[in-house]
């Protein structure tokens, strides 16, 4: 640790950039030669509250800095300390509301707050905070390019969970600032949302402090640009769809104001995912461009309807695609028959020349529109998403039932490329979606399997002579030798670690052991010399019996290979995406 007198760090300022102290009156650093901050910052070494020690600057803006600092009192420990530079009311008003809030709450993906103080003989604030160290989403998009589906949605679930959870407090509470820049994902590969520096408590009725106010280009939703307090939970929806926006695209949505520009003159105002990413899934496109509405009453109502249409749990309804030389319809009841009276075709001269067919004027497909809907279904109860509020007559996708609505006025909203026309729900569709999701899930494949070789293991017969059958029990406690106790007991704790194992290494590790003890015993007892030495009851008479009959393998050998062989697959796959996720 560095110690430093206070006549060392009095009239000193750090540079953010090389972290060496400065003069006051310095405009640029004598080491590094990158200009300093116009209001200084604190000088390394400097103890806040006779108790934290300056390190180094993590980062710093207009309003606030956070610095790296060692806790004397609790071993040294890191922390991170976030410093006002404005005396501003409003500011310090809101600075003290992020303190409260760091400190009411509770969650895995929050840092903690540990105290909160005015310098003494200073004007300014501190908070201290838990130290996460860790990479941005920001920096880490930039450094390995966009994401893969699967990586953005293994990110992006902790932050949606965190959210919904300071959503569901009372009254909730609304982040607005959710950007790349303040999701940190650490070496263990944890998700922390960072900065409540403009968090707002209650919903849109409450009035947005003034020290809140803040926006950021292209996660921004157009209602924060406003500062009347029209923010709500919805705004979170918006900052989240842009985040994840650019994670699948490694690009910087469009700013809402820009977008407002685009659609006003009928441009395209988003550029479509899946013509950067091809890997991602329209159903995920469409989520993202549904929570990205310029119009709150568009987006999802909340968190936990986002996260379903990221899953493909939220139905979605399209209007219906129009081909090309014919007019685009919507599904209507069928009409009353009335009788039609007949009428008398002319005949047709033989002279005159036939009639060309009428052209019929081709229009291009529109496409479906962003944004949503939210309707009801009277029949089978379920809630879905109507992209087209023109739209009269709509089926459920879940029963098929046809549903009458009144109509609103089309809305100008950004129209997306490729439409997903949603078929009714059937079962299959279930199963294949339930399906996917567990292949995918490779942790719970390596539980899965871990059970099946358990219980194949202990309960199951695994050989057979006649109407004799032999469990991995009846070996471990009959009077067998001693090396198949051995074997069976490497073999049942080699399946039952993995249950419990969270490094898809040791999981893999573990199952090569166990299945390898096992083709051993079934080997031994089926080809090898079975009679125990210097064992004379029942059990050693049958397995004289075993070893001069013909042994059988049962079931249980058959499931305790595939139990083993299902978790060793699942651990090299999941092992495979450990190397090759977002740390090499």
């Amino acid at each position: 640790m560095i110690k430093m007198r206070e006549s060392e760090t009095k009239g000193m300022q750090i540079c953010p950039k090389c972290s060496q102290n400065n003069t006051l009156t310095s405009r640029t650093c004598i080491y590094c030669g990158s200009s300093l901050p116009s209001v200084p910052l604190l000088a390394k070494g400097t103890i806040l509250n006779n108790r934290y020690t300056i390190m180094h600057v993590l980062g710093f803006g207009g309003f606030s800095a956070v610095y790296l600092a060692l806790d004397q009192r609790l071993s040294h420990r890191k922390v991170a300390i976030k410093e006002l530079l404005q005396i501003d009311p409003a500011l310090v008003q809101q600075f003290e509301t992020e303190a409260k809030i760091l400190a009411s709450l509770s969650h895995p993906s929050l840092p903690k707050a540990y105290d909160w103080f005015k310098q003494f003989g200073s004007d300014r604030y501190y908070l201290v905070m838990e130290f996460i160290e860790g990479i941005s989403i920001w920096d880490l998009v930039h450094r390995k390019g966009m994401m893969t589906p699967v990586t953005a949605m293994q990110v992006i679930d902790p932050i949606l969970e965190v959210v919904s959870y300071l959503h569901r407090q009372n009254p909730p509470i609304i982040h607005r600032d959710i950007k790349p820049l303040n999701i940190l994902l650490t070496k263990d590969r944890k998700i922390y949302l960072v900065d409540f520096g403009i968090a707002k408590i209650g919903g849109a009725r409450e009035k947005t402090a003034t020290g809140a106010q803040g926006v950021t280009p292209g996660f921004s939703p157009p209602e924060q640009y406003l500062g009347s307090g029209e923010t709500d939970i919805r705004s979170d929806i918006y900052s989240l769809g842009a985040t994840l926006y650019f994670m699948l695209t490694a690009r910087i949505p469009p700013d809402a104001t820009v977008r407002l520009q685009h659609e006003m003159s009928g441009q395209i105002s988003l550029e479509p995912i899946r013509s950067v990413n091809p890997a991602v899934s329209p159903q995920i496109e469409q989520s993202i461009f549904i929570a990205m509405a310029l119009r709150k009453e568009q987006r999802f109502s909340s968190v936990e309807e986002f996260r379903a249409g990221l899953r493909g749990q939220t139905m979605i309804i399209h209007p219906p695609v129009a081909q090309p030389g014919t007019p685009p319809t919507q599904p209507t009841p069928e009409p009353i028959q009335q009788p039609i009276p007949s009428q008398p075709i002319p005949p047709q001269s033989p002279y005159q020349q036939p009639t060309p067919p009428q052209q019929i004027p081709t229009h291009p497909p529109q496409p479906p529109i962003a944004g949503g809907i939210r309707e009801w279904c009277p029949a089978c109860k379920a809630n879905f998403y109507i992209t087209d509020p023109s739209l009269e007559w709509v089926h459920c996708p879940n029963c098929g039932q046809l549903i009458h609505r009144t109509p609103s006025l089309p809305h100008s909203v950004h129209h997306l490329p490729q439409p997903l026309m949603r078929t009714p729900y059937r079962t299959s569709d279930w199963f294949e979606a339930w399906f996917s999701h567990l292949l995918a899930n490779k942790k719970t494949i390596v539980r899965i399997g871990a059970i099946i070789a358990t219980i194949s293991l202990l309960v199951l017969p695994l050989v057979s002579c006649g109407e004799m059958e032999l469990t991995g029990l009846d070996i471990l406690q009959s009077g067998a030798r001693i090396e198949w106790k051995l074997l069976m007991g490497l073999a049942i704790v080699g399946a039952a670690v993995t249950l419990f194992l969270r490094n898809p290494s040791h999981c893999l590790i573990g199952s090569i052991v166990g299945l390898a003890s096992f083709i051993v015993l079934i080997l031994w007892i089926r080809y090898g010399d079975s009679e125990p030495k210097g064992v004379n009851d029942e059990f050693a008479k049958a397995i004289e019996v075993v070893a001069r009959s013909s042994i059988r393998f049962r079931y249980g050998a058959f499931g305790v290979i595939g139990g083993f062989g299902l978790i060793i697959w699942a651990s090299y796959q999941w092992l495979k995406e450990e190397i090759s996720n977002i740390f090499t």
